[in-house]
């Protein structure tokens, strides 16, 4: 049975007889191909696999022994003209496919996601305003998608419970939680958007920072999912 579906690659992984391409597709979720015979002029494999971000439409055939789905078309369905060239983009293009990776587990179809997904890599690609603050505001926007944002109710209460995802008036028994100074530049990252985001203005320290406590949160609610190895060159590039 052939499948086809708009694609998100995440990254891919080679193996002696060609790749296991790991997707986020709009119809099916999280979706992994086999690719064989790369070396073919046949052959589905395309260069964008190797891009983390790329957006491509792929068509794919399902096993009935329940093997790993087979590519059998590909196509590129936007070719960027800025991620691949300009190296800070293309950092933090690495390491939100990376953090993606980690957090899109379910083999379920999301299409308010994925468009979500899309559309920013899109504003992401062409925009040439600042753009320090734009992995930042991702992953915020993101915790609306995943059903984990932050409860801004009650936000004259003295911490944030991240546990609990909402503001309390007294200080939790546990360390998952932001003091006053902390609750207040939360409310403020919380308003972030695209389009405001280079309004704010953060020091390396301070971003370095957000985003440390913003990767604890996802852990809380996620599960931890083990390192981000693009973690730490993301950050030298911001330094």
């Amino acid at each position: 049975m052939y499948k086809k579906t708009k694609a998100i690659v995440l990254y891919a992984t080679k193996y002696p007889k060609g790749y296991i391409v790991h997707f986020y597709t709009r119809e099916f979720g999280r979706l992994s191909c086999v690719i064989n015979d790369v070396k073919s002029r046949h052959s589905p494999f395309r260069k964008v696999f190797l891009q983390p971000f790329s957006l491509v439409e792929v068509v794919f055939s399902i096993d009935s022994n329940n093997k790993l789905p087979r590519l059998r078309e590909s196509a590129s369905s936007c070719v960027y003209s800025s991620i691949p060239y300009d190296f800070c983009k293309n950092t933090v293009a690495m390491f939100l496919a990376e953090f993606l990776s980690k957090v899109l587990r379910e083999e379920q179809s999301d299409a308010v996601l994925f468009d979500f997904v899309e559309s920013s890599l899109l504003f992401f690609d062409t925009e040439n305003i600042s753009l320090a603050n734009f992995h930042i505001v991702f992953l915020l926007q993101l915790t609306y998608l995943l059903g984990i944002a932050p409860n801004l109710e009650n936000s004259n209460r003295a911490y944030f419970d991240m546990l609990e995802s909402r503001f309390t008036a007294n200080k939790p028994l546990h360390n998952y939680f932001l003091e006053e100074s902390e609750k207040f530049a939360l409310l403020q990252l919380m308003r972030m958007n695209y389009r405001n985001m280079g309004k704010f203005s953060f020091s390396h320290t301070d971003r370095v920072k957000i985003l440390v406590r913003i990767i604890e949160y996802y852990q809380i609610h996620l599960g931890n999912f083990g390192t981000l190895r693009s973690l730490e060159v993301l950050q030298e590039v911001f330094s």
